[in-house]
């Protein structure tokens, strides 16, 4: 309580009873300072200063006075008269008095030192002395929001603060929220060298502000990738948010961090002098939204640093719009020659010469659509065209991935009866996703981790994957799961991003929305946890099996096992359905070999012996959904109902989009289910079976857009067409998700009338029947009622990475 005082005064103070009556708590404030004032001539003549009795005095501050205390053994210096005097401790208190521990140190200890001429300024200081708690409530009070707001955000803009921008600040603070730290060291702090007057700081503030409502959820990367436009303020001053920034955040909303961070390299390239160059960059980025940062990757940037584009950008700016109007995909080779054509062509002659420079790569697309390749093409050519006909609506998998996948895999359009072999022109109707109700707004903290570990996650890491799982299962044990939701999420994620799948930037929209959703309800659930606890198995089965049937309490009856394998070894099937029945049932009770044979000759007990002798070694469906719910049910459950709140609405008669159907294996094909956002995508032993076909959407351009994975399914003489419908998002976002999965569903009835097929099949699984929830939504509504067939056995789906296997479906047909 009287922290600053020498030993030998305390020791002195303590001897006067209104002072030891006070420190124990017996007397108030009020009847201390009567003390005190009664005394005050006594204590200077036993050394206490003016400015001793002055800090005494404000103890009528008596929470403010703890917290002042408990800091005084810290770095922050007392001695600094600057900054504590008679004059500005009582306002110091005053700000203490509303604030905790943690904040008050920051401010004492950077904002103050930081700011200490504005702090001698009379009517400043009493903006402060009200403004500061007001400041630290809307950062968030404590942690590192308000750290950021104090330690960095305020110093850093330090030199704008005075008696007119000060009220600004506050309402920047108040608008930003726990935001407001990197608002001021990222977004301000980036423009404040070209603030010149205070009409200056109130056109900054307000465009800033804006900002912040184009970048919900996303503010730290936004504002970090925002400092990449430094140079462009310096050079253009206030007036570039009016001339590039806003018109770009409207277009592109969060997806502006990328082309932010594009146009900061762009500049670095020397591509940018003046405002024409400018002007340029804007039109890239309004006019192509989502392939805009393609374009300024792949054909600016590029094109900068290998010299085919001069420098600055806008030296050739009527050819580059051209060629990106013209040319049928983004690689800048075709650049060069395209400008030769030109400057040296007019009319109708220039158009035939660049119809001759695209005809080899609009060939290669045409072809890669047809999945009839005619010749060898150049490596740096075919595997960029490829990518960006599969990916340029969803670049979540690396090209990496996409060129390993057609190297080894082979062409099997034979697998295809010639008959099914069919493409189908389709129009449906356009429209989008809305809210059905504006004044009920979809709440994002369902989505709140996983945002978070998306943002936080954003390359492959070391990741030890079977340690991890260990974890997963013991914290599941201990039912410490939920205490650590975050740590094990982010874990999940990172795996995921190794293996090549990660999420786009958040947004409050409905396909992003989406995408998260079907991450958490698919991925997670389906493929990561079942991954990584495959790890686990495979690193120390019997760890692993010992901790699965712990929670799974699992016994395998190995003797009624033995004959039950034994009674189907003795039965009339023919030997190749015998052998397949029997592996069937030793791998529904976790027994696996490669052959199958050796054991169909053994007795009952030989079979005991040999099943006593292996070790089960599949991850249990059951342990995996545990998990799950455990770690992600309830959220997942309210990412179902909050997009619910969307539905979609057609534009009207004759909105229609067209598209062509194709049923395809071709080699040039194989890399069709990534653009399914399907995990069964590297699946060799599925794209190698015969009865596994794909239907592959592409538009008019040669864009593919997802489509279905079909099986055949044989059972009693009878053959089942079944169907999982994979759309990709960017098509659901356009046109109606009923329209799609009918249109699908009408196609394959088609192909199944053809080959004779006894039905048309989706499996009741979502799991399987569908990755895109508003394809669940339509499969639910329009056969959740109907009849359902079950076979009498369970017949594979897939393999890898995960084993899907199904019995029950709708009958479509």
């Amino acid at each position: 309580m009287f922290e600053f005082l020498t030993e030998e005064k305390m020791k002195i103070l303590l001897e006067y009873p209104f002072a030891k009556d006070y420190q124990e708590g017996d007397i108030s404030a009020d009847q201390f300072l009567g003390g005190l004032d009664a005394f005050s001539s006594e204590l200077r003549s036993r050394g206490f200063s003016d400015h001793d009795l002055q800090l005494l005095r404000f103890q009528k501050f008596r929470r403010g006075w703890r917290i002042i205390g408990a800091l005084v053994p810290t770095d922050i210096k007392w001695s600094d008269k600057d900054l504590f005097n008679s004059r500005t401790m009582p306002g110091i208190y005053e700000i203490a008095e509303e604030s905790v521990l943690e904040t008050m140190y920051n401010i004492l200890r950077y904002t103050f030192p930081a700011i200490r001429l504005i702090i001698i300024q009379d009517k400043l200081w009493e903006g402060l002395i009200k403004d500061l708690p007001k400041m630290a409530k809307a950062a968030g009070k404590v942690g590192e929001n308000v750290k950021g707001l104090f330690k960095e955000g305020l110093p850093a803009v330090k030199d704008l603060i005075n008696e007119k921008t000060w009220p600004d600040m506050v309402e920047m603070v108040e608008a930003a929220g726990q935001n407001a730290g990197t608002l001021f060291t990222q977004g301000l702090f980036t423009v404040k060298r070209c603030i010149k007057n205070h009409d200056d700081f109130v056109l900054v503030k307000s465009r800033l502000l804006r900002l912040l409502e184009f970048c919900e959820g996303a503010e730290p990367q936004y504002f970090g990738s925002f400092g990449h436009l430094g140079p462009f303020f310096d050079r253009f001053g206030p007036g570039f948010f009016d001339s590039f920034v806003m018109p770009v955040a409207k277009s592109q909303k969060v997806g502006a961090l990328l082309v932010f961070r594009s146009c900061g390299e762009i500049f670095r390239e020397h591509g940018v002098v003046d405002e024409k160059d400018v002007d340029l960059l804007r039109f890239i980025c309004t006019k192509y939204l989502t392939r805009a940062n393609v374009i300024l990757r792949d054909i600016i940037i590029k094109g900068l640093e290998e010299g085919l584009i001069p420098k600055p950008v806008s030296q050739e700016v009527d050819i580059i719009k051209a060629f990106l109007e013209e040319t049928p995909t983004y690689l800048v080779s075709l650049y060069p020659p395209f400008r030769s054509l030109y400057l040296g062509h007019t009319g109708d002659e220039r158009i035939e010469k660049v119809a001759a420079l695209f005809k080899d790569v609009k060939k290669l697309k045409k072809e890669i659509m047809t999945g009839e390749v005619s010749k060898e093409y150049d490596e740096n050519i075919f595997f960029p065209v490829l990518y960006y006909i599969f990916a340029c609506h969803d670049i979540t998998v690396p090209k990496e991935n996409y060129i390993h996948i057609y190297k080894e895999r082979k062409d099997r359009q034979d697998d295809i009866p010639k008959k099914a072999q069919l493409s189908l022109n389709v129009k449906l109707s356009k429209g989008a996703h809305l809210l059905k109700d504006e004044k009920n707004p979809v709440k994002e903290d369902a989505w709140g981790i996983l945002i978070k570990v998306a943002r936080e996650v954003k390359s492959k890491q070391d990741f030890n994957a079977a340690s991890f799982g260990f974890e997963l299962i013991q914290a599941y044990t201990d039912n410490s799961l939920q205490d650590k939701r975050e740590q094990f999420i982010k874990g999940i994620y990172q795996f995921s991003v190794n293996h090549g799948w990660s999420l786009p930037d958040f947004r409050m929209e409905f396909d992003v929305l989406a995408k998260y959703k079907e991450f958490v309800g698919d991925r997670i659930v389906n493929d990561l946890i079942y991954g990584i606890l495959k790890e686990s198995m495979e690193k120390d089965p019997r760890r692993f099996f010992a901790m699965q049937n712990q929670i799974l309490v699992k016994k395998v009856d190995l003797t009624g096992l033995a004959k039950q394998l034994f009674g189907i070894s003795r039965s009339n099937m023919p030997h190749e359905k015998k052998v397949d029945v029997f592996g069937k049932v030793l791998r529904q009770n976790g027994f696996h070999t490669e052959d199958v044979t050796p054991l169909i000759i053994m007795d009952p007990a030989q079979l005991n012996v040999w099943l006593s002798s292996q070790q089960p070694n599949v991850v249990e469906k059951g342990l995996t959904a545990k998990i799950f719910h455990a770690l992600y049910g309830e959220e997942y459950e309210s990412m179902q109902d909050e997009m619910s709140k969307f539905e979609f609405k057609k534009e009207g008669w004759g909105k229609g989009k067209e598209y062509v159907f194709t049923i395809s294996k071709h080699k040039a094909h194989c890399v069709a289910m990534f653009n399914m956002g399907v995990c069964v995508a590297p699946d060799d032993k599925l794209w190698n079976s015969p009865d596994f076909w794909q239907l592959i959407i592409f538009d008019k351009e040669g864009d593919a857009h997802g489509g279905a994975i079909l099986r055949t399914i044989e059972e009693n003489n009878k053959k089942y067409l079944v169907i999982s419908i994979q759309p990709s998002s960017s098509i659901l976002n356009e046109v109606s998700p009923f329209q799609v999965a009918d249109s699908i569903i009408r196609f394959c009835i088609v192909i199944a009338k053809r080959l004779k097929y006894n039905n048309v099949l989706i499996p009741v699984s979502s799991a399987i029947h569908s990755n895109r929830g508003s394809i669940q939504q339509v499969i639910t509504e329009k056969y959740g009622q109907s009849v359902q067939l079950k076979t009498e056995n369970e017949h594979e789906f897939s393999y890898s990475p995960h084993n899907y296997k199904y019995q029950e479906f709708y009958i479509a047909y």
